[in-house]
């Protein structure tokens, strides 16, 4: 009651003083004295309620308004909440009273604007409170955060989304919105429209011409909020954490632009500028902070990939994409059908998790890293899609032999027709053969490129095109880019056009050189007019063409994207793509072609039909679905041979359908039960020829890696234990002809288990990639365990092969005795090997146990007991240290060979017994399974037995004489740590182009690192293996892997200070150019320096990445970058200045954790990898906060220390937002205020931006105290 009392005298003391008419400042002197004395503080919100309540509007004269005015000079009343008390009467009124609208918006610009005072007031909480309750800002917008700064950023926008609705309904466009109504204009309606007496004509027109300038004087405050440096950057954060309602408003302000009457009569305010003004509040704050490394660096140079030049393997331009060249190259290793060093292992089911098999398919992990470097490069998605074709395009032509690099420099640079042409046919003629060994070779190559690689473009596409909600897939950023529908698509079509310019890349090998020109000729006739249908394609001749219909790469490239729906036919027509066109078709066509179109419209399977079909590749789903019904409910000799037309050409080469076609027979290997299946054995047992043909078909190297490819190898292996299962307690007199060749039940289990073992991995040791808090999955289980516990039902036969199996074993220890002979116990295993494939793996097993027991004495190899290596042994040697030496590996441990030569006896054992296999299509599903066991564990025995291991091998396949030396010099790298070190300085300095010789290797590139790929004879030798490919297959069997983070980020260092004392630098002072900031240096050099330490940092990350996967990733940003930048480093003589050595190698260092991070856990929120990402960043982040607080004592140059900080944060902010807002509030506070105190306050300011919501009120405050 007392404080009521107050209130009643406070007005009935103004009123008094109004009637009196006494001046407004002893008005508010006795008003402040008496309030004082009353125990009121100042400034006081119920004030503030009892002046605004009585002006409006009994009061609404002059003088009162004179009193509100002055009570706010002498702040006792919040400004804040005067303007939001007013708001919500004065807009709604203001046709009534335009005065009173005009006055408020001059209150608005005089205190609006002035921020600084109002965040510092003791009760600023309080206030904003109180403002929530007036205007209602948690209930509108929805957000339940009640702190004070995040209220002033909904106060502030809200003010000028009111003036905004108010313009428009003074427009009459209010009805044009899609809400057709305001939320601030509610209570219009009930408001008196006019108090006036219209008769009054002179005052009529005074108040109509006030209410037009009223109109304008809004959108003129409005602009000036747009345009003011605190209020925008205040708008801007509303835009970045409340787009629902930023879009909204800037879709009404733009309506306001495109159909205001008041501003098109404007010179003040045109609507083109007002539109404008809506795009300057929506750049990022993190796009218009330059670091210090960019302010010391200057102009960069461009990095558009519009030049074909630019595409050459050496160029720097290619180093953006270098991951790209990099992953693909690691795919083509025959020894991983899965990518689990590269990706994630998920454990979608318990049988998955045991066989440790990926089920992120080569598709999903391309895509992330496209994806990841799009963002991080920030390209276009014309340069993104360019550089992945191109990528893809290198991998297939690093199978062919270009061995003079001077053909390829002679053909870019030749202008005559004549002499290209002939220069082509050279580089055509030079193509070799398929590298010899059981390795993936050209078939997998052409999958990445014409079918992995148009599968990653059509996701892409689908992304921009259909979007996944963000609540769908958890996300709560929302600063995704920007983008018009179909932009990647254009994208596509305008990169493809381009890449017809890359002549070199586009020649086709010669086993797709046919393909090649169909796809020419299909678009010749296409083009012409010519209606052929898909079935008589065949039937072309291209010599019989009038024109040259030759085809190339970019042509099937064409194909797949039109078969995928990312083009259309009028690709076909683009400049340059066929050489004319033709007036009728060339030969005469039959009239009825075996094939696929006979097939479809009705044709029995005659075995001309199926020869036709598995000879051609299928080109529609519709063909295939077809002959999927056929082998399911088929007749025998149907399902027989749709089988074998499946694991046809239409497996290897129909790129178009080819991940249907893998889907299809997976499900064949768990064919459904039939509904007529009365038998109490397993269905499958009826399906015995079909899948022996399906197994048989898919045995192949390049068929596995496929399925691979295509993420189908868990569904693989898991119809493989059931077949396992089913035919390995089969009878064993269960026989059926297929083709007029029996096959058992024996035989359908042998090809299961032998690719189930192949998939399995066993030859590998047990302990793979079990770094950091990821744990190796399945370490502790073997096939055999697996097998006990799908074969519950194993029969008394298999009793007693387990039994053989312990005897041939026991064997060895006669054999170790003199009491067999070498010759008996090669064949007694191979005999047990033949008659039951499973139990290699328990031979294996059992040897690579002895092995490391070392209890035995060495057999020699003199030729008597024993086979001897002495005809080979050392050119084997001789080309073992050329390949080292070639990449710069010295190892003074490489002794040579003595005489006689010895190895393990179980090793010498098993050798013998891989070698009394033949090398034909029988042995091979052996031999494809026994090669990278043999590797593995001689590989596990001391130097030199993988030479003789080698050297016998060579003796018996010289064909796999290239492959069998290569394998032996991968051995090096198991036994010496310190070989590892140098390779990997091999491939940073054959990279960079750095300490060479020549002018081809001092540009470096993807060409100096990955070379022309695994090369056959050379010369009279065997080809210099790039340090790249050497390492890519190398790392998987280097058995301690933590080593590598701290030799990576070391390398990487010492790269930097090379880079920039490699000349670059080495000018004279004279020639340096002074800018106009004062700094003193060359830009284009320093840029180019800078464009080289990205380039290092990729691939060190995409080296490390490889290496380790995530838990090495976790293991560089919890331990290895902590020690390194807490560690005293000893200063070094450097040739340039020592700040710029530092701030690149800070760059450096960002660029390559930003790289690492985004490789091992995406930029998105898509990928389950994502998931680990928030605790593993949150620590570094935390590390990075503790040392900016003070709080940790730093031993490495700090120069180096706050480029790191502020690079790696600006690239968190501009490349992957989502990262940012994972991070706790308090931790983002805590960078913020570091990053402040290091002068670096727009970062900070960008980083809270991001935030989200939570950190949007300590980003108005430091925009607010950071007034510019």
């Amino acid at each position: 009651m007392v404080e009521k009392n107050i209130w009643d005298s406070v007005l009935e003391q103004t009123k008094a003083a109004q009637e009196k008419g006494s001046d407004p400042f002893l008005w508010a002197i006795q008003l402040s004295s008496n309030l004082s004395a009353a125990g009121v503080n100042l400034p006081s919100s119920e004030l503030a309620h009892s002046l605004v309540s009585y002006i409006c509007w009994d009061n609404n004269v002059p003088a009162a308004w004179k009193f509100l005015e002055q009570a706010l000079v002498i702040n006792m009343v919040p400004p804040l909440l005067v303007i939001a008390l007013l708001s919500t009467r004065v807009i709604l009124c203001r046709h009534s009273y335009p005065t009173g609208y005009r006055l408020y918006m001059e209150l608005l610009k005089r205190y609006a604007f002035t921020l600084k005072p109002q965040i510092n007031a003791p009760n600023f909480q309080k206030i904003m409170m109180s403002i929530d309750q007036v205007l209602h800002l948690s209930q509108v917008y929805g957000l339940q955060a009640r702190e004070a700064r995040i209220l002033l950023v909904e106060f502030v926008f809200t003010i000028v989304w009111q003036l905004l609705d108010a313009s428009l309904d003074d427009e009459g466009l209010v009805d044009l919105t899609p809400e057709r109504k305001s939320i601030w204009l509610t209570n219009a309606e009930n408001m008196d429209v006019d108090t006036y007496e219209n008769d009054n004509q002179k005052r009529f027109e005074l108040l109509e011409k006030l209410r037009s300038g009223n109109t304008v004087m809004a959108v003129d405050v409005m602009s000036q909020f747009l345009k003011n440096d605190i209020t925008s950057r205040i708008l801007c954060l509303v835009r970045h954490n409340m787009p629902k309602q930023w879009a909204a408003f800037t879709q009404r302000l733009e309506l306001l632009a495109a159909n205001s009457s008041t501003l098109n009569n404007l010179k003040s305010i045109s609507p083109k500028v007002l539109s404008h003004m809506t795009y300057d509040v929506q750049s990022d704050p993190s796009q218009e902070y330059n670091s210090s490394l960019e302010e010391f660096c200057g102009i960069m140079v461009s990095r558009s990939l519009a030049s074909p030049s630019d595409h050459c393997p050496a160029t720097s331009h290619s180093a953006l994409w270098l991951p790209l060249d990099i992953v693909l190259e690691d795919t083509m290793d025959g020894y991983q059908v899965t990518a689990t060093s590269a990706v994630e292992t998920i454990a979608c089911t318990t049988f998955f998790t045991l066989l440790d098999l990926s089920l992120m398919c080569m598709k999903m992990l391309v895509s992330s890293l496209v994806k990841s470097l799009q963002a991080i490069n920030k390209t276009s998605w014309h340069d993104t899609f360019l550089a992945l074709w191109i990528a893809a395009l290198r991998l297939v032509q690093r199978v062919r032999k270009f061995n003079q690099p001077l053909l390829r420099h002679l053909l870019s640079h030749c202008l005559d027709s004549c002499l290209i042409n002939i220069y082509r046919r050279v580089l055509a003629s030079q193509e070799r053969d398929p590298i010899e060994g059981p390795v993936p070779g050209l078939d997998t190559r052409l999958c990445v490129l014409l079918s992995i690689t148009s599968l990653v473009v059509a996701d892409l596409i689908d992304e921009e095109e259909n979007p996944i909600d963000e609540l769908e897939c958890g996300s709560t950023n929302h600063l995704k880019e920007q983008q018009n529908p179909g932009e990647r698509r254009k994208d596509l079509v305008s990169c493809l056009q381009i890449l017809g310019n890359y002549h070199s890349l586009l020649t086709p090998p010669q086993s797709v050189v046919s393909a090649a020109n169909l796809a020419a000729a299909k678009a010749m006739m296409f083009v012409s007019g010519i209606d052929v249908p898909n079935g008589y394609f065949g039937c072309i001749n291209v010599k019989d063409f009038p024109i040259n219909c030759s085809g190339n790469m970019r042509h099937l490239i064409v194909e797949a994207c039109i078969a995928r729906n990312l083009l259309d036919k009028s690709a076909y027509f683009w400049p340059g793509y066929v050489n004319g066109q033709i007036k009728q078709f060339p030969s005469l066509m039959p009239s009825q072609v075996p094939g696929w179109s006979s097939f479809m419209r009705g044709a029995p399977l005659t075995p001309m039909m199926v020869n036709a079909m598995v000879a051609t590749p299928a080109s529609s789903l519709a063909e295939l679905e077809k002959v999927f019904e056929l082998a399911v409910s088929g007749s025998q000799d149907e399902k027989v041979s749709a089988a074998t037309i499946l694991c046809g050409a239409s497996l290897v080469h129909g790129w178009n359908v080819q991940e249907h076609i893998a889907y299809f027979i997976t499900r064949l290997l768990s064919p459904p039960v039939p509904a007529d299946n009365v038998a109490s054995d397993s269905h499958l047992i009826a399906y015995a020829p079909m899948l022996f043909v399906l197994l048989a078909g898919i045995a192949p190297v390049d068929c596995v890696q496929i399925f691979s490819l295509h993420g189908l190898v868990p569904q693989l292996a898991a119809s493989l234990m059931t077949i396992c299962e089913v035919f390995g307690s089969c009878i064993p007199n269960t026989s059926w002809t297929v083709s007029g060749e029996e096959i058992t039940a024996h035989g359908v289990f042998s090809h299961a288990f032998t690719l189930l073992l192949k998939l399995w991995r066993f030859n590998h040791p047990p302990l793979d990639y079990g770094v950091g808090d990821v744990p190796p999955v399945g370490s502790q289980l073997t096939p055999e365990y697996l097998l006990l516990i799908r074969n519950s039902l194993l029969t008394s036969s298999g009793n007693v092969l387990k039994d053989r199996n312990k005897q041939r074993l026991s064997a060895v220890v006669t054999c170790a005795h003199g009491q067999v002979t070498p010759r008996e116990l090669a064949t007694g295993l191979k005999d047990l090997a033949d008659f039951l494939p499973a139990s290699l793996a328990t031979i294996v097993s059992y040897f690579s146990a002895e092995v490391t027991r070392g209890v035995w004495k060495p057999a020699v190899m003199n030729g008597t007991d024993w086979p001897s290596p002495a005809a080979n042994l050392s050119n084997v040697e001789e080309h073992i240290k050329k390949i080292l030496a070639a990449t710069g590996i010295d190892v003074p441990s490489l002794a040579a060979v003595s005489s006689p030569a010895t190895l393990p006896l179980p090793l010498a054992a098993f050798l013998s017994l891989t070698i009394t296999y033949k090398l034909d299509k029988v042995s091979q599903r052996f031999l494809n399974l026994a090669g990278p066991a043999l590797e593995s564990l001689a590989a596990d025995c001391p130097w030199p037995c993988m030479p003789i291991v080698a050297s016998l091998w060579a003796q018996k396949a010289k064909r796999w004489s290239d492959f069998l030396v290569f394998s032996a010099s991968r051995t090096v790298f198991l036994h010496n740590s310190d070989a590892v070190a140098q390779l990997l300085r091999s491939c940073f300095t054959a990279t960079l182009g750095l300490n060479s010789t020549t002018p081809l290797s001092r540009r470096g590139g993807v060409s100096a690192l990955l070379g022309h790929g695994f090369g056959s004879h050379f010369n009279g030798g065997i080809s210099p293996v790039a340090p790249g490919i050497l390492y890519l297959r190398v790392y998987r069997s280097v058995r301690d892997v933590m080593f590598l983070a701290e030799e990576i980020v070391s390398l990487l260092m010492q790269s930097v200070r090379e880079i920039a004392n490699a000349g670059i630098w080495k000018e004279t002072t004279e020639k340096l150019k002074k800018t106009k900031t004062g700094a003193r240096y060359r830009p284009v050099s320093l840029a180019a320096s800078t464009s080289k330490v990205k380039h290092a940092a990729s691939l060190g990350a995409t080296l490390l990445w490889l290496s380790g996967g995530q838990g090495l990733v976790q293991c560089l940003l919890k331990e290895t970058l902590p020690s390194w930048f807490i560690s005293v480093h000893r200063p070094e003589q450097e040739e340039v200045s020592e700040r710029t050595v530092s701030v690149l190698r800070g760059y450096a260092l960002a660029y390559f954790v930003m790289l690492c991070g985004a490789f091992a856990w995406g930029i998105d929120m898509l990928s389950s990898a994502s998931k680990r990402r928030p605790g593993i960043l949150r620590q570094h982040l935390d590390f990075l906060a503790s040392a900016l607080e003070r709080k940790i004592s730093l031993g490495c140059d700090l120069v180096i220390w706050r480029a790191y900080v502020s690079r790696f944060i600006t690239l968190m902010v501009r490349c992957a937002p989502n990262w940012v807002v994972e991070m706790d509030k308090d931790l983002l506070i805590r960078l913020g205020k570091g990053l402040v105190h290091c002068n670096e306050d727009d970062l900070a300011l960008a980083l809270l931006t991001n935030g989200g919501v939570s950190t949007m009120g300590a980003a108005a405050k430091l925009i607010i105290e950071t007034e510019r």
